[in-house]
């Protein structure tokens, strides 16, 4: 991805699966996701990754999803059905 984070931090998020702070690379990882696939702790890290390229959610960043990580929507169908 020729991306660099920032600090990795690891909480319980209440509403999020993750975060990125694109100003500092700083990212912040739910660790609820320990209770799901290994593929959507993947997704997660990409997910957030990406948003060191493109801070939003808009038809760029779905490029770049799809770009690393083709099946992302199958694994966030995963997380969604929760």
């Amino acid at each position: 991805m020729r991306v660099r984070s920032g600090k990795i931090a690891y909480r319980n998020m209440t509403s999020r699966w993750g975060s990125c702070q694109p100003s500092t690379g700083r990212i912040c990882i739910n660790i609820r996701l320990a209770l799901y696939p290994p593929q959507c702790l993947e997704l997660i890290v990409v997910h957030e990754l990406c948003h060191l390229l493109e801070s939003g959610h808009g038809p760029k960043f779905k490029q770049l999803m799809d770009l690393f990580l083709p099946d992302w929507r199958d694994r966030q169908a995963i997380l969604d059905r929760g």
